[in-house]
């Protein structure tokens, strides 16, 4: 199972998209919940990542971007309430198994 995540934020406290070193960034802050919620590693066997339609810089917002992980969809109320107000994911949905938010972005 794949699922497909819409989410938005205020970049102004992001080191941009991609997990770094000892910075704060979207995708750790999401991963982080969702791995709270489901578990370390996806429907896939390997460890929850999450997959983004196109990477963002430092202070860079966002409004609909699109990511996906290996994993049951989730209520983005119960993904909301682990995470700061300046992220928030609008939609969680379950999509076919070969759906992924790079390859799928249009």
């Amino acid at each position: 199972m794949v699922t497909k995540l819409t989410i938005e934020y205020d970049g102004a406290g992001f080191a941009g998209w991609a997990r770094q070193p000892d910075e704060r960034t979207v995708q750790e802050q999401l991963e982080r919940a969702l791995r709270t919620i489901l578990g370390d590693t996806g429907t896939d066997g390997q460890p929850l990542r999450l997959t983004v339609a196109g990477r963002t810089d430092r202070g860079v917002h966002a409004w609909g971007q699109v990511a996906s992980y290996a994993h049951e969809a989730v209520d983005p109320l119960r993904i909301n309430g682990l995470l700061d107000s300046d992220l928030a994911v609008l939609a969680s949905e379950p999509m076919h198994a070969s759906f992924d938010a790079r390859r799928d972005a249009r």
